[in-house]
């Protein structure tokens, strides 16, 4: 059975011995991997999201997931992976569980994990072909679709030090299509405590992205460039969640929202009106 070009995966989370993390029983839908599905998608590479962290791991294990999912669905050409560093041991399993059950399929893996130790996660994980550092819409796309290894924020597995010539380009929110919300299971998200009166089904927002800030601790994963989404664009996506999901709760993520005082006091007059 043919498979879909793309499956995006969200690594499960694993809380140690006396972690705080165990007292958190919330999880929250994958912004950014739903705006890379949304913007593969609208390139004509078939795209789909399984996220671990709402599937039922005390009863299933990985591998049964991972094959059931290709048995219904075929096995994809490309999977694709976001790491952030609590999960990265976990993510590294899995890219060996799918490298063993469909060695044929290519392994990408990004986010912040990646954008921090760019080609040094090599040496971490034997499984995965390339890595993405920082904003992967475009990189992955020209990957998967034209064979494109000259962005500087991509790396291959049989050459990391291979020297870049192109540089990758920065993404316009603009011009970017809303997330792929529909490949979500809203019923099986429960959104953080944020306020004693917390609705389901929740969801978090992003209106920004990069940011021109220079603290240490932060990835930056979208780069010093600050770009927004325009006021349309947020309105929208609000709309069509609270009208197609009937989503109650938003959450605006993005550090940066208020950087612009005339673009966030539009935002909450837009919302008044």
């Amino acid at each position: 059975m043919p498979g879909i070009d793309c499956l995006l995966i969200v690594p499960h989370f694993t809380s140690g011995e006396g972690s705080i993390l165990k007292s958190f029983e919330y999880t929250m839908p994958p912004l950014g991997l739903l705006s890379i599905a949304s913007y593969l998608r609208e390139n004509q590479i078939t795209t789909d999201l399984l996220d671990l962290t709402i599937e039922d791991l005390k009863n299933k294990n990985i591998d049964d997931i991972l094959t059931s999912y290709c048995k219904s669905n075929g096995v994809p050409k490309w999977f694709g992976l976001s790491v952030c560093t609590p999960v990265a041991y976990n993510t590294y399993d899995i890219t060996k569980i799918l490298k063993s059950l469909f060695p044929e399929s290519k392994i990408v893996l990004g986010g912040p994990h990646v954008t921090v130790l760019k080609e040094r996660v090599f040496d971490e994980c034997n499984d995965v072909d390339y890595l993405i550092s920082g904003e992967g819409e475009y990189t992955l796309l020209n990957l998967i679709k034209n064979n494109d290894i000259s962005p500087d924020n991509l790396f291959l597995k049989d050459n990391p030090a291979y020297r870049k010539i192109v540089k990758a380009e920065t993404v316009l929110p603009e011009l970017l299509p809303m997330p792929a919300y529909d490949l979500l299971k809203f019923d099986r998200y429960v959104p953080p405590p944020a306020s004693l009166n917390s609705k389901h089904p929740g969801i978090g927002i992003i209106t920004t992205r990069g940011c021109p800030f220079q603290c240490t601790f932060c990835t930056k994963i979208s780069g010093s460039h600050l770009r927004f989404y325009t006021i349309k664009q947020v309105v929208d996506q609000i709309k069509y969640l609270k009208e197609k999901f009937k989503i109650k709760q938003f959450h605006f993520y993005d550090d940066t929202i208020t950087c612009k005082k005339k673009y966030i006091t539009e935002l909450c007059q837009t919302f008044l009106d």
